[in-house]
């Protein structure tokens, strides 16, 4: 397909959405990007847990926080959505590593947190983000100054291209350092959420991702192998008129209708391993992962 189709491709999926959105589809391998409001800024909502994780193994690597260290959980660590570190018992010790684990892969808010507050705080992400290049995505919440953003962009907030760009630096292993990045690249490539765009997927391909989702806002920035080289998809959508939680959800179907459509164009275009939903439709949604 012709660049001008592909762009059009996805400009049509945009303005069938109920809601506003942006894409920033990039195939390293040949050198083509698909974008449409790739630079508007999203709610990053729990997309923000991957700069934190990049911020807290900045801190590891300076030698700044014990990875080995047991953390204790005390009252104030519950969020209140009933997640897993909400339901840890009080007096209990954690490990890093399993913290780490429950912010990413079972996107905790407790844990994200947490982990934001070892990482040093919204300030020091903050930082960090500025010194590596990212201009627009910052954390919000529990940052001074950053009052404004918080009200109007919740915990986080980014744009699709930054949004892959920071998949990318860890892919390439230009983040943090090599070792660190390879840590984030296999902590990412684990996910609960398997309604979201991975659902387009075959079960046979690796990616690493990130998924966002609170309100009338859902998103989702993944970085998929193919023989060619990394895939990009970063699809944000904000505003939305239907804020189900669904499998079928205007916002989940928009980013698997996507996310399929960079893989045919730049994957194998093999959708062989596909099987039904899970869980089936009439299984109780999947709860929201709340704001901050």
């Amino acid at each position: 397909m012709l660049h001008s189709a592909r762009i059009d491709r996805v400009q049509h999926a945009v303005d069938r959405l109920d809601g506003r959105a942006g894409v920033h589809l990039r195939s390293t391998g040949t050198g083509e990007e698909v974008s449409v409001g790739a630079d508007d800024i999203f709610p990053a909502a729990c997309i923000i847990k991957v700069p934190i994780l990049l911020a807290l193994l900045q801190r590891v690597v300076d030698g700044d926080v014990d990875w080995n260290a047991r953390l204790v959980v005390t009252e104030d660590r519950a969020y209140g959505l009933d997640q897993v570190v909400d339901r840890l018992r009080l007096g209990s010790t954690i490990e890093l590593s399993e913290l780490v684990h429950l912010m990413v892969s079972l996107s905790d808010v407790g844990a994200g947190l947490w982990c934001q507050e070892i990482a040093g705080g919204g300030e020091a992400v903050n930082a960090w983000l500025a010194d590596h290049g990212f201009a627009a995505t910052r954390v919000n919440s529990r940052t001074p100054g950053r009052e404004a953003d918080f009200a109007a962009f919740g915990w986080g907030q980014t744009t699709p291209r930054e949004a892959l760009d920071l998949l990318l630096a860890i892919r390439e292993r230009r983040a943090v350092t090599p070792e660190a990045d390879a840590y984030a690249d296999r902590t990412l490539a684990s996910t609960i959420f398997m309604q979201d765009s991975i659902f387009a997927l075959p079960t046979d391909v690796h990616v690493i991702l990130k998924t966002g989702g609170v309100e009338a806002s859902r998103s989702e920035v993944l970085l998929i192998s193919t023989p060619d080289g990394p895939l990009g998809c970063s699809v944000m959508t904000d505003q939305l008129a239907d804020t189900s939680w669904d499998l079928d959800s205007e916002a989940y179907e928009f980013m698997r209708e996507i996310t399929g459509f960079a893989w045919q164009e730049w994957g194998s275009g093999s959708r062989a391993s596909l099987q039904g939903p899970w869980p089936p439709p009439s299984v109780s949604s999947v709860v929201s992962s709340g704001g901050t």
